[in-house]
Parts: C-alpha cells; structure tokens; sequence
C-alpha cells in the first residue's frame, strides 16, 4: 500500500509509502481520506518527509480533502515536506490554506490548541 495510517490519539496520521505522490495514488488517497472523515476522524496529519516529487493531481486530492474537513470541524495539516513542494505550495498560493510544519511532534500539539 502507498499509504499508512495510524492513530494518534484522535489524529489521523497518514504516511506516504512511496516518493512520488501524484496521479498514480490521488485518488486513493482522496477515497481513503474521504472515508475517514465520514467515519468521524476529521483530525487528518499527513507525512510527506518521504515524498521527493508531489504533482497537481495529488495537490488537488490534499486540497479536496481539506475542503471536506473542515466542515466536519477538523483540518487537514502537512508536516515533513522539502523544499521543491514547499515551493509548489507557494506558487499555488496554497501555503494559505494548509497549515504545514517541519516535525509530527509540532503538528500534533497544534491540534491540541
């Protein structure tokens, strides 16, 4: 699976199993994240320290399932991404929208705030 899960209390931490999250797993990933949110878990940390190269197709998959989120009462929130894709969410304007941090530590206490 190019996806891991594991809880964290009542967070959801995702970890990409592979270095290249793009159109190949998106929609996976979106199905996946989808049905947790529908289950409840809202709470959703996601773990790119992995992830080399990230497209606009699975952007848009991180996008979606914020948008589902947040009216659920929870986030979506990234930790653990290099440069090239902090850059892509800077030319996207998307670092408005996600809130990412540099450990899983610092995300999951910005949870319990």
């Amino acid at each position: 699976m190019e996806f891991s899960e594991t809880m964290v209390g009542d967070i959801l931490l995702i970890k990409s199993n592979t270095d290249s999250a793009g159109i190949s797993n998106a929609t996976d990933f979106k199905s996946m994240v989808f049905e947790r949110i529908e289950s409840g878990k809202n709470k959703i940390l996601v773990d790119l320290s992995d992830v080399a190269l990230l497209d606009s197709t699975f952007l848009g998959a991180l996008v979606v399932t914020h948008r589902k989120a947040v009216p659920a009462g929870g986030a979506v929130k990234l930790f653990g991404i290099n440069e090239s894709v902090r850059t892509l969410l800077g030319l996207t304007k998307l670092e408005n929208v996600f809130v990412f941090y540099n450990t899983q530590e610092e995300a999951i206490q910005s949870f319990q705030k």
